[in-house]
Parts: C-alpha cells; structure tokens; sequence
C-alpha cells in the first residue's frame, strides 16, 4: 500500500532533479560558450529559482497562442522569468517580493486542489 502523497512527492523530487540538471547544464554553457560573466552568489539563485519554479506548474509562453500570452501575469512562469532577471540583474529587482507572493499562493492553491483530487485507479 502507498503512503498518501507519496506518488505526488516521488513525481516533485524527480522533476526538482531533472531542473538541477537541466539549469547545470544551461548554466555551464552560458558560462563557457556564452561568455556570461556573473557572480557565484547569483548563478546559485538562479539555480534556486529553477528548482523552486518546478513546486507551481511552468508553462512556456512562447508555446502559446498569443492572446494566450498577452496573460502572462497570471503565469507561474512569467512571475520566476521576472524574478530570474531581477536576480541575474536584467530587470528591476523592486516587485521581487510581489512575484515570490504570488508564486507561493499559487503552490499552495495547487497543492490545495491536488489533495482534494479524487483518487485514481491504478
């Protein structure tokens, strides 16, 4: 018999793995290749970032039509990309706290709907 949760946390770990390594991999070439010069204290949260940003669900919005887009704020994804560039020092850094509020309301209403999602059979 599983633990409850224990599948969801299995599917987060594993995803919060494949982001170490994928984020690693980007890292390295923007470093060697790209030339990117920045500081070992920013490339860590960026690293963070990307491992924190797998908790609510990422949707590329490049990967969406565009009035899909133009919805951006209400993204996951575009609140971590604004707090990405804040840290790597591209974008303002003054609203950092109102992307990190957002994001973590939206893991916990996903995280509240996943618990309330009936079972399926296996």
């Amino acid at each position: 018999m599983q633990l409850k949760g224990t599948y969801r946390a299995a599917k987060l770990a594993m995803a919060m793995a494949f982001a170490v390594i994928v984020s690693l991999l980007h890292m390295s070439v923007a470093a060697t290749a790209g030339g990117i010069a920045v500081a070992m204290v920013r490339w860590n949260l960026l690293l963070v970032l990307a491992v924190l940003g797998v908790i609510p669900s990422r949707v590329p919005l490049s990967l969406l039509p565009h009035p899909l887009a133009q919805l951006a704020a209400v993204w996951p994804s575009w609140h971590l990309a604004q707090i990405a560039g804040a840290v790597a020092g591209v974008e303002s850094s003054s609203a950092i706290t109102w992307h990190v509020l957002v994001l973590a309301a939206m893991a916990v209403a996903c995280f509240a709907a996943a618990r309330r999602a009936p079972g399926r059979p296996r």
